[in-house]
């Protein structure tokens, strides 16, 4: 009976535990090792996760997804400047030595 009550409240903010939570899992840890960190049990901690609809599930899945777009939007990032450079390297204009070394590296 107890169960079936606590599942009709419907949560609609995270708690200060579960926002912890969330930061732990995103640094690596895994859900025994976060839930240990932050005080709650691994079993209230998988429930959170394998419930699609839970607000943390939906949160941990949002930052997820933030954190591997800026993560692409880096690299990406890096690798135009990789190609600048190496165009610049390899131009008519740059001294030779320059483009001798740059052509060697490719």
């Amino acid at each position: 009976m107890a169960r079936k009550r606590a599942l009709e409240v419907i949560q609609t903010e995270l708690t200060d535990r579960q926002r912890l939570f969330i930061e732990q899992l995103l640094t690596g840890k895994n859900i025994t090792d976060a839930a240990d960190a932050v005080g709650i049990s691994r079993r209230a901690a998988t429930y959170w996760l394998h419930d699609y609809n839970h607000l943390v599930r939906l949160e941990y899945d949002r930052l997820r997804i933030m954190a591997k777009d800026a993560f692409r939007a880096r690299i990406a990032n890096l690798h135009n400047l990789a190609l600048a450079a190496l165009e610049s390297a390899l131009a008519e204009d740059a001294p030779p030595a320059i483009r001798f070394a740059a052509a060697r590296f490719l």
